[in-house]
């Protein structure tokens, strides 16, 4: 089946339309030979001037020789070595001569043509010269006019050698560009006049095959350059969030204090009588090794990168496998074994539809992880296992904060509250608006709730509906109460103008005794500073988080229930144990490239080494530069700075900068697929397969499978020609297809 991308079209070999009665018309030897492509520009050019001229000629299309212009036939290779198109051959001449250029073709075609006739060779000489005095008068009438006039540009002119230059790329402009890029011809009437007595004339429109012809050979090529051409980054949808993604903040003190040290020995070596120049013998070798150094350096941090682009995309394929195997391979039909009654389906769905949740609050958990977030308290993630067990006791026993399990304990979660919550849940549900629905009637629930008021109680819906942001992908998520504020899904560091004019972060520093010390959350967030006095970039605090630790077990746990009920096959459940393995696995490695920077002596070194390369730069340049070394100080700390610092940043490429992965679009990506796989129906296969919009044996036979069910009469049905018929009928479709499918 042909993806999205390829349609399935393929250029063809062989000549349409008017250009195929052309084609047939010229298969018999003759003195010239053109060997072509039937949807080469530069071949229609050479047959454009061979119909024009009305020679005789043999037309050798490609397809005569069974190959594309892709694979060259040794006959075309005698002509042209590299194999290209247009080519001739001629046959009476002394020594079979052959050309395969087409404007050299095109020359001597004229050429070889008034050589049979010499009346046409003095016509001929008297048309170049007039030729000449025409082409200068052009030019003067260019500047006068803003245009020139010749050939079918005139409404009775005559089709010329700059018409037929032009014209396969204007036929083509009509079409392919048309189709493939959107390319609009310009208006005016002069010029829509010569379109169409060009492209009607009857030598160029005897070359011509069918548009459907241009449109297929051309369309695989058309998709590979819409794939290759992007957008200049630094151009494409400038922004300031743009500029905060470049290094600019991170290495302006050091471009600039390197840049002072060239304007002091510029200033110092000009104005007074010391010269602070010296030898620059060591500046080569030294920028050599440097250059090395900071492009491994570079290199090494963008693996690291692509690492984790990855890992991420093979937890994605963990989660799609595990939500499958629980969707479509635990039964939905089950017998409770105690009972010895059927279990309703809405209970078997609920169960499958909430584990598949939990593989979806893997992606979450690992996301925060990554990014410095503990505990389970997110607009994002805390809707997804807040059922979830927190604590080892079992009811009716009671349970005390010794009892909680760790996932909750690293939560801090807040015993009395919880309680009030799971009540306030339970009893007034949330509707999506944020409005609670009527309270059950229950006194001590409402004795419980009244305990505590709504500051104290928080919902899922209470920070969105106060942000009102446009996009909203929490709003999919479920609504319930909690007994901690949750923090939001996406929760990157404040932005302010010392992110933008880093410069004035001096006046900050100055006005920093004056201020008044902040109360620190409790909870860390990534919301802390990032970024130092100077505009550095900061990197998070690492903190550990066993939220998807947590996940793996209960859908380790979940399996164990599976294989001990019966309800799993062994096959099943190992690829259920894979999954999990691989989802573990994964989180392990990314967890490795946040936690193991390069070692800080390599860094150390690295950096102080070209400190005091940059630092003697300006001394080794002044005797070349003069004062331009100060702007060249300044462009190399720039270049070789930036650099480093490019190196530094991707290496942990989890946080929230421009410059690092988008982690939130990875798990809603991965959410839309759980979800996808959640809405298949596992259909009884003899609902879909015997239907009128099936044609399983095509291209050999393509009857519908009803059809053939119910042609009862056919050799299919038959009791000794069934099998033996629709092996054939297979043997059939695969020759079909190995034939259509070829180029």
């Amino acid at each position: 089946m042909a993806s999205k991308q390829d349609s399935g079209r393929s250029y063809h070999l062989q000549c349409t339309g008017d250009a195929l009665k052309t084609a047939t018309a010229h298969t018999k030897p003759e003195e010239i030979t053109l060997f072509g492509s039937c949807f080469c520009p530069f071949v229609q050019r050479v047959w454009v001037t061979l119909e024009h001229l009305d020679m005789s000629y043999m037309f050798h299309s490609l397809q005569y020789y069974e190959v594309d212009p892709y694979k060259k036939p040794a006959e075309l290779l005698e002509l042209s070595p590299k194999g290209l198109v247009p080519a001739i051959r001629l046959t009476n001449t002394d020594t079979p001569r052959a050309l395969n250029e087409s404007t050299i073709i095109m020359d001597f075609l004229e050429e070889y043509l008034q050589a049979q006739d010499e009346e046409k060779q003095v016509d001929g000489a008297k048309a170049f010269v007039e030729a000449i005095h025409g082409f200068m008068k052009l030019f003067e009438r260019a500047e006068r006019e803003g245009y020139t006039q010749w050939g079918l540009w005139h409404e009775h002119g005559l089709l010329s050698y700059a018409d037929v230059m032009a014209a396969p790329w204007l036929f083509r402009a009509t079409n392919v560009l048309k189709q493939y890029r959107g390319f609009v011809l310009p208006e005016g009437e002069l010029f829509r006049a010569y379109m169409q007595r060009l492209l009607g004339h009857p030598s160029f429109k005897a070359t011509c095959s069918t548009e459907e012809l241009y449109l297929d050979s051309y369309e695989r090529t058309s998709a590979a350059k819409r794939k290759m051409v992007a957008q200049n980054p630094l151009f494409a949808g400038w922004s300031l969030k743009k500029f905060k993604a470049t290094v600019i903040n991170d290495i302006w003190p050091e471009v600039l204090f390197f840049t002072a040290i060239g304007a002091m020995v510029a200033l110092v070596s000009e104005l007074t009588p010391h010269n602070l120049s010296i030898s620059s013998a060591v500046l080569t070798v030294l920028g050599t090794v440097l250059g090395l150094v900071i492009s491994f350096r570079t290199t090494s941090a963008y693996e690291r990168y692509m690492e984790g682009r990855k890992l991420w995309t093979a937890i994605a394929l963990a989660s799609r496998n595990l939500a499958q195997v629980i969707w479509v391979h635990v039964p939905f039909e089950r017998v409770d074994k105690k009972s010895g009654e059927q279990i309703s389906h809405v209970q078997i769905t609920i169960e499958k539809k909430t584990m598949v949740n939990l593989v979806n609050a893997y992606s979450v958990a690992v996301k925060h992880l990554l990014r410095s977030e503990p505990g389970v308290y997110y607009e994002d993630l805390y809707p997804l296992v807040c059922f979830l067990p927190r604590y080892s006791t079992h009811t009716p026993e009671v349970a005390s904060d010794e009892d909680m399990l760790p996932m909750w304990k690293a939560s801090a979660m807040d015993a009395q509250k919880h309680r009030t919550a799971h009540t306030l849940t339970s009893s007034r549900p949330m509707s999506p608006d944020g409005s609670g629905s009527e309270p059950r009637e229950s006194k001590e629930s409402n004795k419980e709730a009244a305990e505590l008021s709504e500051d104290q109680i928080y919902h899922s819906l209470r920070g969105r509906q106060q942000r009102k942001k446009k996009f909203d992908p929490e709003a999919a998520l479920p609504v319930v109460y909690s007994e901690h504020p949750l923090q939001p899904a996406r929760n990157p560091p404040k932005e302010s103008v010392f992110d933008y004019l880093p410069f004035l972060r001096i006046i900050k520093l100055l006005a920093r005794p004056f201020r008044r010390s902040k109360q620190q959350p409790v909870l860390p967030t990534s919301a802390s500073a990032t970024r130092s006095m100077t505009g550095k970039r900061l990197k998070p605090e690492a903190i550990d988080s066993n939220v998807p630790l947590e996940i793996t077990l209960f859908l380790s746990s979940y399996l164990a229930w599976l294989l001990k009920n019966g309800q799993l096959q062994p096959a099943l459940a190992t690829a259920f144990t894979n999954a999990i393995s691989q989802l573990q696995d994964t989180v392990t490695n990314l967890d490795r490239i946040r936690n193991t920077p390069l070692p800080f002596a390599y860094q150390a070194h690295l950096r102080m080494s070209l400190w005091l390369y940059l630092f003697f730069l300006p001394f080794q340049i002044y005797n070349s530069f003069g004062y331009l070394t100060i702007p060249a100080t300044a462009f190399a700390s720039f270049l070789l700075l930036g650099f480093l610092e490019i190196g530094q940043e991707i290496e942990n490429p989890f946080n929230y900068d421009m410059n690092d992965l988008d982690l939130d679009a990875f798990c809603l990506t991965i959410q839309r697929e759980l979800h996808e796989i959640t809405a298949h129906t596992c259909p009884d296969p003899s609902e879909y397969i015997i239907s009128a919009w099936n044609q399983p044996f095509a291209p050999g036979d393509r009857r519908t499978a009803e059809e053939m069910m119910n042609d009862v009469s056919h050799s299919y049905h038959g009791p000794d020609t069934g099998m033996h018929s629709i092996r054939r009928t297979l043997l059939k479709s695969w020759w079909d297809v190995d034939q259509i499918t070829r180029n």
